[in-house]
């Protein structure tokens, strides 16, 4: 009788390891302090109470104007001509809120400004396209709002209470984008091994959520570091160096995130090939301080290196070291981020209180662009998780219509690194587990049955008490079959409801098992290349890396 609980109690151990893993980024992803979002709420509900209207706040326009005219038939009894001084949509006025000046002359908010359905791309503000919205009454809203000091609180207890949880998901998804490093060929094994040995990762271990959550210590003889351009250090990308002048740089949410070199001198060479486009050299700004003063004089900095030598700038490259913990450096410095980015885009009253007071400093200078809408769903997806190598969902999180739909995208990109994660326990053996793997599993079970010489059981000897075995080179091995690989697992002896340190095998046409040349990801497509997992003496090898179709 075949005995199918080895490969439900697998299945069961996997799903509860999922769900876990799942609740832990839902739980991130949807407490997430989504900057646009949130004003937009706040805008629509000022729209409700002020003007008994229901639209999106997006499609709604504050415009300033220098000049007016009489026009009896519009609701503010002016009508406008022309480009705006000004032109805001109604959830960027409730993040900047109107200008200090306007603070002691709103009586002037009628006559040279209106709210509109039509932005700076119209030529003419009256009757035909305003919204009856009291500018003066929504200044006065806006004060009772504060919504800058109610998303700062917000933001404040994210952090407070999921600061852990973020700090988790960037440990999953750093190993989650090593592993698809090593199957797109960007790692080979010895560096795939350096970047698991960097956080303390044993990837013959199954993936669990304590797994995340615990600090491990770099393995000896490897130094995490960051990079530094001219004595300014990024904030995000992490330098590997491993024994043997191995060097790996992670970039999280870059395509690939891994990079190996063989020396920094030939990481230097290829951070100068960034240097040559406008855009690359943005995308590595992206990894730096978010202080708009410090962003554009390193913008500056390596618009002039691009220019020059590839040794000069070499000369600039260097490694800073990395305080702490990796993954909680990551958590601080996105949090750090995140506060600079979205303080420079709000005023509270209490700034507006000061402003009157001190006068009006220029302080628009700082307010460096709208914060676009998939602004804080990414920047916890790019900077803290990077996520975005790991699934087509990041073109949902980028181009999403609406916050529901960014969130979705978010919410994917992480899981579908879980996945990758959990279907690691079911390819050849990785890393140390290869060292463990045919030579601890030997049985010495005497097999006094014949083997199945058909059907899905073919090659397999079947005891009386249910155990399967296999000879393998002559040599006994106790299986189960595992329906979602529709492979057999040589399992331990005296474990055969083991989860993790099995080896994949298959009968070839000579009716001969061998561990298996390839084994895939469950959702097919990228594959672990085999080896001869006994090795010399038994002792397992490293396994390569490379791209297969699937087979199981």
């Amino acid at each position: 009788m075949e005995h199918s609980q080895p490969d439900d109690q697998s299945t069961l151990q996997l799903a509860a390891v999922r769900a876990s893993l799942r609740r832990l980024a839902e739980t991130v992803v949807n407490a997430f302090p989504d900057l646009h979002a949130s004003a937009g709420d706040a805008a629509a509900q000022l729209l409700a109470t002020q003007a008994n209207l229901h639209a999106d706040p997006d499609r709604i326009y504050w415009n300033r104007f220098s000049h007016a005219a009489s026009n009896s038939r519009s609701f503010t009894g002016w009508e406008h001509y022309g480009t705006p001084d000004q032109s805001l949509t109604l959830t960027e006025l409730v993040m900047r809120r109107f200008r200090v000046s306007d603070q002691d002359n709103a009586d002037l908010l009628l006559l040279y400004g209106g709210f509109y359905t039509e932005g700076a791309e119209a030529r003419r503000f009256d009757e035909s396209n305003e919204v009856r919205l009291d500018p003066q009454k929504v200044l006065n809203a806006l004060w009772e709002m504060d919504f800058g000091a109610r998303f700062q609180r917000q933001r404040t207890a994210f952090w407070v209470e999921h600061g852990a949880d973020v700090r988790a998901l960037s440990k999953l998804t750093y190993l989650a984008q090593a592993l698809q490093a090593g199957l797109g060929g960007q790692l080979n094994e010895q560096q795939l091994q350096l970047v698991f040995d960097a956080v303390g990762f044993d990837s013959s271990v199954a993936a669990h959520l304590q797994h995340f959550e615990h600090v491990q210590q770099p393995a000896a003889g490897i130094q995490l570091a960051t990079l530094s351009l001219a004595g300014q250090a990024s904030s995000a990308l992490v330098w590997l160096q491993g024994p043997g002048a191995q060097h790996v740089l992670y970039m999280p949410g870059a395509v690939p995130s891994f990079q190996a070199f063989s020396s920094q001198q030939e990481l230097a060479e290829w951070l100068f090939g960034w240097l040559q486009v406008a855009v690359s050299r943005e995308q590595l700004l992206a990894y730096f301080a978010s202080d708009a003063q410090q962003v554009q004089r390193l913008r500056e900095q390596l618009a002039s290196w691009a220019q020059g030598s590839v040794e000069a700038f070499a000369a600039q490259v260097q490694r800073a070291p990395i305080n702490g913990e990796v993954f909680t450096w990551m958590r601080d410095n996105a949090r750090q981020h995140m506060e600079l980015e979205t303080d420079a885009a709000l005023r509270t009253n209490a700034e507006l209180r000061a402003q009157l007071w001190v006068g009006y400093l220029g302080v628009a200078s700082r307010l460096l662009g709208a914060v676009a809408p998939a602004g804080w769903p990414l920047a916890l997806l790019a900077v803290a998780t990077g996520t975005a190598s790991l699934a087509l969902n990041v073109e949902q999180a980028v181009d999403g219509d609406n916050p529901e739909e960014r969130r979705a995208g978010v919410l994917g990109a992480i899981l579908a690194g879980v996945e990758v994660l959990l279907n690691l326990p079911f390819l050849l053996p990785l890393g140390r587990g290869a060292a463990q793997a045919l030579g601890q599993l030997e049985s010495n079970q005497i097999i006094d049955v014949p083997e199945a010489f058909s059907g899905i059981k073919q090659g397999v000897s079947t005891l009386a008490d249910g155990a399967q075995y296999i000879e393998l080179e002559g040599v006994p091995y106790r299986v189960r079959y595992d329906q979602a690989l529709r492979t057999w697992l040589i399992v331990p002896d005296d474990n055969p409801f083991a989860f993790n340190g099995v080896v994949p095998v298959r009968l070839d046409e000579q009716g001969q098992w061998g561990v298996l040349e390839a084994a895939c990801l469950r959702a097919g497509g990228q594959c672990l290349g085999g080896a001869d997992a006994r090795g010399a003496g038994g002792a397992g090898r490293l396994l390569a890396l490379r791209r297969c179709a699937w087979q199981l």
